[in-house]
């Protein structure tokens, strides 16, 4: 019989580094992996390293990624820690990096378009925060911008793109830069 499944090491030097912060003492995904272990069915050590199959087709006993972060979680509740290194999208890493808060939402039921319909089969949705650095404006009431607009020292191509968008929506100068800058035009502050 071919055995399909799909394994993958950890880089012995990546295991290394994290093995030298977290000490681990168990690996439930061990390769090669001995005759009948199911690492999901036996409790775990203290300090966990976790590379679980990638994919629920290339898990055993029917485990897949998702099984074994239920029992990271479940041996958490136990006073165990867990380090689960499996793959993301590069786009989820980027804001990791970037400092976002994450927040679980559930299965966003998203609507169409064009009927306003719900997704029949949502996926699991996650809310990536990121908050602006001190210094930025954060607020652009008309209110303020109307104060620092005087303040404002807007590029000479921005700052004809003003005067346009004002005489072509027929508002004042504070409206138009707010307009601008909630467009994405950047400006400078003093």
């Amino acid at each position: 019989m071919k055995d399909d499944k799909k394994y993958w090491l950890t880089p012995p030097e990546l295991y290394q580094e994290l093995d030298q912060e977290f000490h681990f003492d168990y690996d439930p995904c061990p390769y090669p992996r001995p005759e009948n272990f199911n690492g999901i069915e036996i409790p775990w050590g203290m300090s966990n390293y976790v590379n679980p199959p990638f994919r629920k087709s290339d898990g055993v006993f029917g485990a897949g990624p998702t099984a074994f972060i239920r029992k990271s979680i479940e041996e958490q509740q136990k006073g165990k820690s867990s380090v689960i290194i499996i793959n993301t999208m590069a786009f989820i890493n980027m804001l990791l990096g970037a400092g976002a808060e994450c927040r679980p939402m559930g299965r966003v039921r998203w609507l169409d378009c064009k009927t306003g319909k719900p997704w029949g089969s949502p996926s699991s949705t996650t809310l990536f925060v990121l908050r602006g650095k001190e210094g930025t404006m954060k607020n652009t009431d008309p209110e303020i911008i109307k104060r620092l607009s005087s303040i404002i020292y807007i590029r000479k191509d921005i700052l004809e793109k003003v005067k346009q968008h004002q005489r072509k929506r027929g508002i004042d100068e504070s409206e138009a830069i707010e307009e601008l800058i909630a467009a994405g035009y950047e400006y400078i502050g003093l």
